[in-house]
């Protein structure tokens, strides 16, 4: 599942579905603005009227979170991040990404991948492949939400640097 409204590449992730070895997968992306510029495959179903909390229980049944950023200088998508991490999901992100320097620890509470059509669906691949990695990473993501970037927690935070 892909989440998000700015500074996303979802015809980067369209393209990645369209691989033949990834047609047997479904990818739902949620966006009331995106608008595909490619031909979206069957296996991709474009949400548009999905918003707020209507997409919990998407993030709570999907098996990873996969966030495709448009231009990695621009830090967009914190909010979906936290919430796919406080929900123990794997998150894949395109790099480079601010966004995933300032969270995500590769292969350890996230992964990032290259911004290659061909890299990104082997990674792919290999995450629903190995549903054991997506739990231990899941949960590796839940706990670093839990240990840094709960309110309380950045408000203790931000306590210590006055």
């Amino acid at each position: 599942m892909s989440l998000g409204r700015s500074n996303r590449d979802f015809d980067f992730l369209v393209s990645v579905f369209a691989k033949e070895e990834l047609r047997k997968y479904k990818l739902a992306i949620i966006s009331d603005i995106y608008k595909p510029s490619v031909n979206v495959p069957e296996n991709v179903a474009i949400l548009s009227n999905v918003i707020g909390d209507a997409t919990h229980p998407y993030i709570n049944n999907c098996d990873m979170m996969i966030m495709p950023i448009a231009d990695g200088r621009i830090c967009s998508g914190d909010t979906v991040l936290l919430m796919g991490m406080q929900f123990k999901k794997t998150i894949l992100l395109t790099k480079p990404s601010t966004l995933a320097e300032m969270y995500i620890e590769d292969g350890k509470n996230g992964f990032t991948e290259e911004k290659d059509i061909d890299a990104f669906a082997k990674k792919i691949t290999y995450l629903m492949e190995n549903p054991d990695v997506r739990k231990e990473i899941g949960e590796a993501a839940r706990e670093s939400y839990l240990e840094k970037f709960t309110r309380y927690r950045l408000g203790q935070q931000i306590g210590r640097m006055s």
